[in-house]
């Protein structure tokens, strides 16, 4: 990280989380694997058996750039999200893991 505190780092810290819960990871904090993550060096073993779409949402959220990292209202606008989010429109439930 460079040290600018925008809602960039938010996005960031969300996309971060998202891989946390996804891959049941129990995230190191300042070894070498979190300065890896956070170059978005993310070891393979980390994302097996999650979505192309998935790691596609997270790894945006994640850019090292923070000016490069999408808004939170770009990343509704992804193809996978919205998907997802249609799921949970009142009225109409589905699963959102046959999405992922």
């Amino acid at each position: 990280m460079q040290g600018i505190f925008t809602k960039a780092a938010d996005i960031f810290s969300l996309g971060i989380t998202i891989l946390e819960l996804a891959c049941d990871l129990d995230l190191p904090q300042g070894d070498e694997t979190w300065h890896q993550l956070r170059k978005l060096e993310i070891p393979a073993e980390f994302l097996k058996g999650l979505s192309f779409e998935l790691c596609e949402v997270i790894f945006a959220m994640m850019e090292p750039d923070y000016l490069k990292r999408p808004t939170a209202a770009d990343i509704f606008q992804i193809d996978s999200v919205n998907k997802v989010q249609n799921c949970f429109t009142p009225g109409s439930y589905k699963s959102p893991s046959s999405d992922w």
